[in-house]
């Protein structure tokens, strides 16, 4: 028979109620359908059960109400306190998942398709989950020594995670089978926090022996660092929304740059505290700290910046899941490269070059493109043609993308933008197996035969859409049309989104 166990928290944390399961067995193996079955035949075997099925009724209403009302998940891992809290992310309440004994967590992340919360332990050197009604609860990973970093791949269904003290970097299935080490020393330090992008298929770390953050694929290959000069990085999140980095340099200051470690700003300083863990979704950066006067959950509002304590009074807060800043679950939606070809000859007035610039500008920036997996590239040409910032180069809509565009300058001289077609189908790095366009910014007219290269880009499977740029009187639409080979990929200057939405429509369906 099921036994459960009180225990009080240590008196200077505050004093209240939680419960230990000390038999080998869930409460509730077949999820939560039948906490309430359960519940009725259990009530009569002692007040402890029911003290624990009554904690856990609470704990699923809440969570139940949260889905219902489209709440955002918060769940937290309390280290010292050996709990992990799901926190109600309005008024800033807090429950104790009846996950049973969780040891020291430190690491955790959460899938949603199963309800099983994952974590790892630094007092057991393991990982284990168990759905947040406390059924399901397993060991799945046995990992040796200090695991500071995890996170899930949905699509993949496996589990990624760093061992600080060990120096590796580990991969399994959710369940823990087919474990494999992807990366260990000398290529890496002290492995710390971990974060996916499954969109692009890569992972990021921070070494914190080296004081640098590290970035590799999914399977440990094509490691390159791309920030340096780092003192005591910990974690690290995605900002998924706008494509860039979270991490902590110094401590107590969270940095954000883009996915290639530039356009370096700094967020947040965490006065006398050590931020431990942080999460971004759309509007919020949330974090994670804690000293010896205690921890905290804090929100910072990314458009006006304000400053909010979601849960104060805890004891050593660490990871954050919050289900707003997670990954997207299964394949990204809409995934491309695209190539802005760009006229800068004389043909075109500068007046009306200026509103081609606006475009790229808008174009990069369209609510098309939000949440797919988007690679822009420019090129630009006159009499020959120059690759200015190559596909991947640069997070899309990202400030140096945008820096870069508004810097283009007219240059005039004589057009050909078959050569430059041509350019772009040869040198242009299109990923492999991922839908390519080029977008063509001209009036139409050219000194080379534009038609016959445009068709043999269109051959290799590159969709070419085209963007009249000057006055309708003087833009060529019979020639944007050979272009395209479909009137309805021809636009001008001023539908800059309305291009954006119809290739995401002609290459991912809509």
């Amino acid at each position: 028979m099921d036994q459960w166990e009180e225990s009080r928290r240590p008196p200077y944390t505050g004093s209240y109620w939680t419960l230990r399961h000390i038999s080998s067995g869930p409460l509730v193996s077949d999820g939560p359908h039948l906490i309430f079955q359960t519940f009725f035949e259990r009530i009569g075997r002692s007040t402890s059960m029911l003290r624990k099925l009554l904690i856990t009724a609470v704990v699923l209403a809440a969570f139940h109400r949260a889905s219902a009302e489209g709440e955002p998940l918060l769940l937290v891992s309390e280290l010292l306190g050996q709990a992990i809290l799901q926190v109600d992310v309005t008024s800033g309440s807090t429950v104790t998942l009846p996950l049973g004994p969780v040891g020291q967590p430190l690491g955790l992340d959460y899938d949603p398709l199963t309800d099983y919360v994952y974590w790892s332990n630094l007092r057991d050197n393991d990982i284990k989950r168990a759905r947040r009604d406390g059924s399901g609860r397993e060991i799945i990973m046995d990992t040796g020594k200090d695991a500071r970093g995890l996170a899930l791949d949905h699509a993949g269904e496996n589990i990624f995670w760093s061992v600080y003290d060990g120096k590796t970097i580990s991969e399994a299935k959710t369940d823990g089978s087919s474990a494999m080490t992807l990366l260990t020393s000398p290529a890496i330090g002290r492995p710390y926090g971990i974060v996916l992008d499954p969109r692009n298929g890569l992972m990021y770390w921070v070494d914190q022996d080296n004081g640098r953050i590290d970035r590799a694929a999914m399977d440990g290959s094509g490691q390159t660092t791309i920030i340096t000069g780092l003192s005591m990085p910990r974690p690290i999140a995605i900002d998924y929304y706008e494509d860039r980095l979270y991490y902590v340099d110094g401590l107590n200051r969270i940095f954000s740059s883009d996915l290639q470690g530039n356009d370096i700003r700094e967020v947040l300083y965490e006065a006398g505290k050590m931020v431990n863990g942080i999460a971004v979704d759309e509007n919020y950066v949330y974090w994670s700290s804690s000293w010896y006067d205690g921890g905290k959950i804090g929100k910072l509002s990314k458009s006006d910046l304000t400053k909010t304590v979601l849960v104060d009074g805890l004891n050593y807060p660490y990871g954050i899941y919050l289900s707003t800043a997670a990954p997207p679950i299964g394949t990204t939606a809409c995934t491309a490269d695209i190539v802005l070809v760009l006229d800068l000859s004389s043909s075109i007035p500068r007046t009306q070059f200026a509103l081609a610039r606006d475009f790229m500008l808008d174009f990069t920036a369209c609510a098309a493109f939000k949440g797919h997996d988007i690679w822009v590239g420019v090129i630009l040409y006159n009499c020959v043609p120059r690759t200015y910032f190559k596909l991947g180069q640069y997070t899309r809509n990202s400030p140096t993308m945008r820096g870069k565009i508004h810097y283009i300058m007219y240059e005039g001289g004589e057009t050909r933008t078959g050569v430059a077609i041509r350019h772009m189908r040869d040198t242009s790095d299109f990923r492999d197996g991922v839908p390519g366009a080029a977008v063509i910014l001209t009036d139409g007219q050219t000194s080379d035969d534009s038609a016959y290269e445009a068709g043999v880009a269109r051959a290799a499977g590159i969709n070419l859409y085209a963007v009249g740029v000057g006055s309708p009187a003087f833009v060529d639409q019979a020639a944007l049309e050979t272009i395209t080979d479909d009137s309805d990929r021809v636009f001008d200057t001023t539908q800059a989104c309305v291009v954006a939405q119809k290739i995401v429509d002609d290459l991912c369906g809509g």
